[in-house]
């Protein structure tokens, strides 16, 4: 870390640029622990404030990296005349920031993470700050994209807790990683999701010199790249239909064999309509063609004929269907994700001709329909995938 405190109480801050010394005399303190803290002076590694071994500070060690990261971060944000503050032990939320800084009236904290850490603190570390009105940037580090060459990505969990969402009204999502190396910022926007860990995703990237403190905050401007992922997507349904059901692992899926049974079905004859890719669908971690049959089976089925109805409407019954049952992502930072999963998928229903645009909400206008064989569910899988790709 950059920052320590004296005995007399005075903070103490290494300039990760300017190795000029420092007038104040150890010993040295930890600001979140208060363990005394040792000046490393390394020729190679910035100069930095250490634990001893074998402390009982909460905070874990900093590698290389995240100094470095913090370090150069830092430096840009001055470049954008936004005054950072290094290392801002709040004492309200008993946590230091790696960065804080003021723009348009807003406060941020920069989060640099390397390291993998339990969901729940990153859950914990987001909900405080925005309990004090601080809105959090996760920055993730470069060396955590980890993807192949079909634009799949493979995510965390606790990396989701790090998706905002874009401030120029279209609502997408992305997430920001940073190398230090390249001065490099990437933005992972995802597209579809295979399961609670496999995205794909547009990955977009920037060079320090040509990122502005807005791109920053609000997300760039991009235009979606080219589905080219989508011709493996009938193969993936396959698998599903044809695959063995591990229905007893899972809350959300007992549930949605019970749907079935009732229809004396099962969920490997799960409607054609369902396990299709819509935007917002990143934020279940149950899979798209299970939620998607909840919604079918649960909502639209019950509905007589040519019933219309609103998005709060099939929102509400939803959740009070699928509440507690359905496995959901934990996105603090974005707003209303299920809304948005649902209308998606009401659009891509309407291709189907299952629903119809009625005024602000839709119109059912066709039965769902369940196969009476795999081989006819994938048969239907086939037309639709032709009429909506």
């Amino acid at each position: 870390m950059f920052s320590a405190v004296t005995n007399q109480g005075k903070r103490v801050i290494l300039h990760p640029f300017e190795h000029t010394g420092i007038s104040d005399s150890p010993p040295y303190h930890c600001p979140i622990c208060n363990e005394e803290v040792v000046l490393k002076k390394g020729k190679v590694r910035r100069w930095h404030f250490a634990h001893r071994h074998h402390s009982l500070c909460r905070v874990a060690p900093e590698s290389e990296e995240h100094l470095e990261g913090k370090a150069v971060l830092f430096q840009w944000l001055e470049r954008q005349n936004v005054s950072p503050r290094l290392e801002v032990f709040l004492p309200e939320l008993g946590r230091q920031a790696d960065i804080l800084f003021t723009w348009n009236a807003g406060t941020y904290a920069v989060e640099y993470q390397c390291a993998s850490i339990p969901l729940e603190e990153a859950v914990q570390r987001t909900n405080d700050y925005l309990s004090h009105h601080i809105q959090p940037l996760w920055i993730y580090s470069s060396d955590r994209l980890r993807f192949d060459r079909s634009q799949r990505y493979s995510i965390h969990a606790f990396e989701w807790t790090g998706l905002r969402e874009d401030q120029t009204g279209s609502r997408r999502t992305a997430l920001t990683y940073f190398s230090p190396v390249n001065g490099r910022f990437s933005f992972l926007y995802p597209r579809a999701s295979l399961s609670s860990a496999i995205t794909y995703g547009d990955l977009y990237t920037a060079d320090l010199s040509c990122m502005s403190i807005s791109g920053l905050v609000n997300l760039p401007v991009v235009v979606s790249g080219e589905r080219t992922w989508i011709r493996t997507w009938l193969d993936t349904k396959k698998k599903w239909r044809y695959s063995r059901s591990r229905w007893h692992l899972y809350p959300d899926t007992r549930y949605l064999r019970v749907l079935f049974a009732k229809r004396r079905s099962d969920i490997p004859y799960f409607p054609a309509e369902a396990g299709w890719p819509v935007e917002g669908m990143n934020h279940f971690n149950t899979p798209p063609h299970h939620w998607q049959s909840v919604v079918l089976l649960s909502f639209l089925d019950p509905l007589p004929l040519y019933t219309s109805f609103s998005l709060q409407t099939a929102v509400e019954e939803f959740r009070s269907a699928a509440d507690g049952i359905l496995r959901l992502k934990q996105s603090p930072l974005v707003n209303h994700p299920i809304d948005k999963a649902l209308e998606q998928y009401f659009r891509l229903l309407e291709k189907t001709s299952l629903l119809q645009k009625n005024g602000d909400g839709w119109k059912k206008v066709k039965d769902v329909y369940l196969p009476a064989s795999i081989d006819e569910g994938y048969k239907m899988d086939e037309y639709y995938f032709s009429c909506l790709f």
